[in-house]
């Protein structure tokens, strides 16, 4: 059972013909080992006949403003992490300012249309566009949020936060809950100090991913030139072998080069069956001799007209 602490309310009425069940909950609510906060209302409708119906399972705005008016500023807090953060503020809000959905943007990490731009240039680089939600104040409003939203959960549960395994906050592990902007405390000041000297501003952020991109695909042209000459090694001893079988004076199809540098001959019915003692020969005078990391054998298929002849 998943450790999660979570107040539901009575089923409310709040509107004509309408009624709901609000639920706060914070835990691994969605198996992506991420503590999170769910807040959602079920709503019921009531039909002709008086029965209740399950209408909606969301947001509910007018349910919350209706019911729980103090909880409505923090209907935000839905999916975000237990510090109030966005699961992932660095790589979705930067990749929106990036891509010019600033609208989204600004809705996903709860910002000013000043903050908003502030943060277009930092949006080019990952580390910088940590260190400037914390610089401007983000995250910290991010976190009072969330203890807001902690507190209010405490005194609606009549000032009890224990899990539904009877455990209180204290002991949950949050070590693998955390937003991608996390590891920002350890390079603070390196980078403040690197931005008074200068090196972040656009242009030198700008040439610094494009040195990033030039090294990327110079490591993919060798992974690639590596590739392809591992592949012209291998083929180009495969064809020293087929000619030093030809040169025998083996004149057969029946043989077969394996990837782990095995050759069989007549390993089919499908072709003639070569003679043995060829197979040997060539083995003990040529194969073993000028291809020692491979290795030789007779498999003796037999050939076509055996093979047919044979009833199974």
């Amino acid at each position: 059972m998943e450790s999660i602490i979570e107040f539901k309310s009575e089923v409310l009425q709040y509107a004509d013909g309408h009624r709901g069940e609000l639920s706060v909950k914070l835990g691994d609510i969605y198996k992506t080992g991420n503590v999170q906060f769910s807040i959602r209302v079920r709503s019921e409708v009531q039909d002709a006949n008086g029965h209740w119906h399950e209408e909606s399972w969301g947001k509910n705005e007018r349910f919350v403003e209706n019911r729980f008016e103090d909880l409505l500023p923090l209907l935000e807090l839905h999916g975000c992490c237990f510090d109030g953060a966005p699961l992932r503020p660095v790589a979705e809000g930067s990749y929106l300012l990036r891509t010019g959905r600033r609208a989204e943007a600004i809705k996903l990490l709860r910002i000013s249309d000043e903050e908003a731009d502030q943060l277009l240039v930092p949006a080019n680089d990952p580390q910088y566009f940590s260190y400037m939600l914390r610089k401007l104040g983000i995250i910290n409003r991010w976190s009072v949020q969330a203890k807001k939203l902690m507190l209010w959960m405490e005194l609606n549960m009549e000032n009890s936060l224990l899990d539904n395994e009877g455990r209180p906050l204290s002991e949950w592990n949050f070590e693998k809950s955390k937003s991608d902007y996390h590891n920002i405390d350890k390079v603070y000041e390196t980078i403040r100090d690197d931005e008074a000297a200068g090196e972040y501003t656009e242009e030198k952020i700008i040439a610094r991913k494009n040195e990033q991109w030039y090294a990327l695909i110079d490591k993919e042209r060798q992974n690639i030139n590596t590739c392809y000459e591992r592949e012209v090694k291998k083929a180009e001893i495969e064809r020293e072998i087929k000619l030093s079988i030809l040169e025998a004076g083996i004149v057969s199809q029946n043989f077969i080069i394996y990837s782990d540098k095995s050759v069989c001959f007549n390993w089919t019915y499908s072709n003639p069956l070569i003679p043995a003692s060829d197979v040997e020969r060539f083995i003990e005078t040529i194969g073993n001799e000028r291809f020692p990391d491979y290795r030789f054998k007779n498999d003796n298929m037999g050939d076509r007209t055996g093979f047919m002849d044979k009833n199974y």
